[in-house]
């Protein structure tokens, strides 16, 4: 699925007497328009998803007017995680990865994968607590459509 965006308008410049639909953690996006000056101002609500026992596998679109997804799940503490992010034509589109907790402080950060130099990933990390945390998947260079894996890694007995 791809993050719901709340456009307040076309071209809106501020968010005044705006009414969040619920609770949680929302960003803020500054879109550029088509000629020069314009911008609009974008309330991005987390996509949430439940993570399954060994594999999760989701979809995502980022695009120049949609330049960034954000997905939110709940994990236990001591879980240990791999992140990929792939995009479907590695030659359209580069991204950046970046995990929050959910004090929304940056947790850990993506680097560039071994399988090519478009693949972005957080290799092995530990969630610290039980709780809920949100994916900031960010557009680099270029569009397309990207994969996301989230890989849950059963500790060696």
């Amino acid at each position: 699925g791809s993050n719901e965006e709340i456009d307040l308008a076309p071209l809106n410049r501020s968010l005044e007497n705006l009414i969040i639909p619920s609770d949680g953690i929302y960003e803020v996006h500054i879109n550029h328009g088509f000629s020069e000056g314009e911008y609009e101002i974008v309330l991005v609500e987390p996509e949430q998803f439940t993570l399954a026992p060994d594999i999760t596998l989701l979809w995502g679109e980022l695009s120049e007017s949609h330049t960034k997804d954000m997905w939110q799940f709940e994990s236990s503490g001591n879980t240990m995680i791999t992140i990929t992010v792939e995009p479907s034509d590695p030659t359209q589109l580069e991204t950046s990865l970046t995990l929050y907790d959910a004090q929304n402080r940056i947790i850990a950060r993506s680097e560039v994968g071994e399988a090519s130099d478009t693949t972005t990933q957080i290799v092995e990390f530990r969630v610290p607590f039980n709780g809920t945390y949100t994916l900031d998947i960010s557009k680099v260079e270029g569009i397309g459509k990207y994969q996301l894996l989230i890989d849950i890694i059963e500790p060696e007995s």
